[in-house]
């Protein structure tokens, strides 16, 4: 069993790998910060979560996330026109850059009084601190 798999069975959590994957991941990442906006984030990215690791779509063809984010209730349209926006860009722009400004390469990382720990096996480390 792989580690994906070991962790999945662990949490209880449905996970299947995703052949499409990797992705341009752009448009994604711009519609985090519009859902934000919105106050949808959590239901953004469980559907997004859902499209790619449970339903294997496609997410890099235009249409996929249209039609996930609009199976799921949210409104398709609106995160379309949001991703283009010139402060949705630089938001992330910014993101980004603190992200390499701090040495994140990858996900999930956390910061815990200055310190970075990575990886979703470190969590107890994280706890350890954040109790002490």
């Amino acid at each position: 069993m792989t580690d994906y798999g070991r962790a999945r069975t662990c949490r209880g959590l449905a996970y299947k790998p995703n052949h499409h994957a990797p992705l341009n991941s752009l448009a994604l990442m711009r519609g985090v910060l519009a859902a934000e906006e919105r106050n949808e984030r959590d239901a953004y990215i469980e559907a997004l979560f859902q499209a790619m690791w449970v339903n294997q779509r496609n997410l890099n063809e235009p249409e996929e996330p249209t039609a996930t984010l609009t199976e799921a209730g949210l409104d398709a349209g609106a995160y379309a026109q949001s991703i283009g926006r010139p402060e949705i860009k630089e938001q992330l722009r910014k993101i980004t850059d603190d992200a390499i400004a701090r040495d994140v390469f990858g996900v999930p990382t956390f910061f815990v009084d200055g310190r970075l720990f990575f990886g979703q096996d470190r969590l107890n480390f994280v706890r350890d601190v954040l109790l002490n």
